[in-house]
């Protein structure tokens, strides 16, 4: 939080992404679709690996917009200052006011991961003894497991939940408090659908975009450690190795079809519960062997047939 004095009058103007909901970046992120597209575009160069010749083009494109009126629906979004008092104010210093401040929300609700904030270990609820953790990684063969010692549920339905989200009316954001409440559980709460969503409903207007970023963060830890011990689980006849980030390295359907190979097999029946539910509640990286046996297997059939 920054204190802005215009005409002696101080205003408060939000730049911490722990001062940001993510309901708030929700309507943010609508606010910047509404951005003039060389501006977007700009952006958007800036988050891949292109040529910086390109780059310098797209922003000479920018240079050439108007665009202080989105200057300012962002800074009145962010801020306690007046539509009246913005207006009168020298477009110089709204220019910079958006570019020293606040333009690294805009690129990294639009095109997130942003920057390197700190994975949280645990963070307090709305009551003081609700302290909510992370997944502690597990110590197996002197290789640190994230999520080592979750169930395949927690993981497969977060990283499908994300996948998911990118086209949503909310961007990258349009599921943040479920994806959260999925993966940061008070101490010793088991994962279900039924609690991670009572949950998000309770932080539907507090739950601030640093937690949710953090529990991303993990969520991509897991995905990178899950592709390099498991390679036969990612990989494609169409390409080696499929990014995980976003698809999880899996088809459209996500990690369903997957869950549903393991169970058929019946080799995670658990007594009392459905085979899928048997699978979703196996230990996650139990699961990823067996499943990348079935893979390699199928894929040996596959050549051997030929």
């Amino acid at each position: 939080m920054i204190v802005v004095s215009i005409n002696g009058k101080d205003y408060r103007l939000r730049n911490e992404w722990s001062e940001i909901t993510i309901a708030e970046a929700r309507k943010l992120n609508a606010l910047i679709n509404e951005a003039p597209e060389e501006l977007i575009t700009y952006y958007e160069s800036l988050s891949e690996n292109i040529d910086e010749k390109i780059i310098k083009e797209l922003q000479d494109k920018v240079t050439e917009c108007d665009l202080v009126p989105f200057y300012k629906s962002i800074i009145t979004s962010l801020s306690d200052i007046d539509s009246n008092t913005i207006d009168n104010t020298d477009v110089n210093d709204i220019e910079a006011l958006f570019k020293n401040f606040i333009e690294h929300l805009v690129f990294g609700i639009k095109f997130y991961p942003t920057d390197n904030e700190d994975v949280l270990e645990s963070f307090e609820g709305v009551l003081k003894d609700d302290i909510y953790h992370a997944p502690e990684p597990k110590l197996m063969m002197g290789i640190s497991r994230e999520m080592g010692n979750e169930v395949v549920g927690v993981y497969c339905d977060a990283s499908d939940m994300r996948s998911q989200t990118k086209e949503a009316p909310g961007g990258y954001y349009e599921c943040g408090e479920l994806i959260t409440a999925i993966i940061y559980r008070l101490n010793g709460q088991p994962y279900t659908e039924d609690n991670a969503t009572r949950q998000a409903d309770i932080w539907s207007d507090s739950l601030t975009c640093d937690k949710y970023h953090s529990a991303i963060k993990i969520l991509s830890k897991t995905n990178e450690n899950l592709q390099e011990l498991y390679k036969p689980v990612f990989e494609s006849p169409d390409a080696k190795t499929m990014k995980a980030s976003s698809q999880s390295g899996l088809s459209e359907f996500g990690w369903l079809n997957s869950i549903r190979s393991v169970a058929e097999t019946g080799i995670l029946n658990q007594p009392g519960l459905t085979p899928l539910e048997s699978v979703r509640q196996t230990n996650l990286y139990d699961f990823m062997v067996i499943l990348a046996n079935i893979k390699a297997t199928g894929e040996f059939r596959k050549s051997m047939s030929k």
